[in-house]
């Protein structure tokens, strides 16, 4: 008996008897009795098989390189049984982006967890494959032994603070921080790292090294181990020439789980990280005119930060380019049911985090402020506001801005505290 395919195109017969695919459709299979010296031949008989498409898996997907960070690329890579290509889509993409060929390059964004689909669509042979997921890690920081890039802003850090030592064995920062007066924080340069151009820096730049999902202390100890406190900036306070600008880490004098941004005497001895790296105009102590565009509406478009503001508080109303009437007040709750509200045709405006609040706050202006651009923001008070960032420290807190000073911590009101809410999109 032999067997053959009568549909070449669909199924082949390998060997005597083994029928194998090659398209999905209808295999018909021809049996065949060449008959010998006492037998005729028989008659040819057929049977014919439907084929279905089969099934494929994906295997697991791969990094190179295996890390990621801020603005990086890397290549993710996988196979499917079927040998079709496989495509790779982001599921998180305000933390990372694909691109390029079938979407293998992957892009950091932001820091978080970036979470990366490999999918294949199937075709006349195979089913569609079952989703395969994988995580990476974005990391906001680039290590290099004890110094930090870190690729929000481009800036280099010093992992431990002056006087301390790294320890490239342990990671850590080992020996006591040494203090200073801030005329002597200001004259610190240092040689380390290959890189002779490490500097004091200034209040803004300073803030965005704090942590607050961090408690006690807001900053990221596996970046920055062993720290401790108080900080000098080298920003000065300009209503008065005796005191300065610091961050205190464990929050105004005691660990609440956030930082105080504050000003102090200069003569006060506090402890000093430095930097290097230009400072981008995001980063200046000023809040210029030239920072704002006036969309003509009652909003204006801050050109670091590409957020939109709304130019009155809350409460106010925008009349013939001005701020007029009386200052809302709101608890916390009261403040976070005021995001979705409209204005100037747009609904999707909310209440800023702490770091969005505070990117307003121009430090050449004096006390009793308020600290923020008059012009762009006319008629502000000088009260405080709400951001919407909670504290570590407990749930009862959240963080704030005061216009009055200009400084930012967690801890002067509960959340049932009445404060004032500026609105952003």
């Amino acid at each position: 008996m032999s067997f053959s395919s009568t549909t070449p195109s669909k199924c082949a017969v390998l060997g005597s008897s083994m029928v194998t695919s090659v398209t999905t459709g209808t295999c018909t299979v021809a049996a065949n009795q060449a008959g010998n010296t006492n037998y005729n031949a028989a008659p040819q008989i057929t049977q014919s098989l439907t084929i279905g498409k089969g099934s494929q898996i994906i295997n697991a997907i791969s990094f190179t390189p295996a890390t990621l960070a801020i603005s990086g690329t890397t290549t993710a890579s996988t196979m499917a049984t079927s040998g079709l290509a496989v495509s790779f889509t982001s599921t998180t993409p305000t933390i990372c982006t694909t691109g390029g060929t079938n979407g293998s390059t992957v892009t950091g964004i932001a820091a978080g967890t970036c979470m990366v689909a490999a999918s294949q669509a199937g075709d006349v042979n195979y089913n569609a494959a079952p989703l395969v997921t994988q995580s990476l890690t974005i990391n906001r920081y680039i290590y290099d032994g004890g110094t930090v890039t870190d690729t929000t802003t481009w800036l280099t850090w010093r992992r431990c603070a002056v006087g301390q030592i790294w320890d490239g064995n342990t990671s850590t920062c080992s020996g006591i921080a040494s203090s200073h007066t801030w005329a002597q924080a200001r004259l610190l340069t240092d040689t380390f790292a290959g890189h002779n151009d490490w500097r004091l820096p200034n209040i803004r730049e300073l803030q965005t090294i704090v942590d607050r999902t961090h408690s006690p202390l807001a900053i990221d100890s596996t970046v920055f181990p062993n720290t401790t406190s108080k900080f000098w900036s080298a920003s000065a306070n300009t209503g008065n020439s005796s005191y300065a600008w610091f961050i205190d880490f464990c929050g105004g004098g005691y660990c609440s789980g956030g930082y105080s941004s504050h000003y102090g005497d200069k003569n006060a001895s506090f402890q000093t990280r430095l930097v290097r790296g230009q400072t981008s105009t995001l980063l200046t102590d000023s809040r210029p005119n030239a920072d704002y565009v006036d969309l003509g509406d009652g909003t204006i478009f801050h050109i670091p930060t590409a957020l939109i503001w709304k130019r009155c508080v809350e409460g106010q109303s925008w009349t013939n380019g001005n701020c007029s009437g009386t200052v809302s007040s709101y608890t916390w709750n009261q403040a976070q049911a005021l995001s979705g509200s409209s204005f100037a045709g747009r609904n999707d405006w909310r209440i800023p985090s702490e770091d969005e609040l505070i990117s307003l706050v121009d430090y050449t202006i004096p006390f009793p402020g308020p600290t923020i651009n008059p012009i762009q923001f006319p008629n502000a008070p000088m009260s405080d506001f709400w951001s919407a960032s909670t504290s570590a420290y407990g749930p009862s807190n959240a963080w704030l801005v005061s216009f009055l000073y200009g400084y930012a911590n967690d801890f002067d009101y509960g959340k049932n505290g009445l404060l004032s809410v500026r609105l952003v999109r």
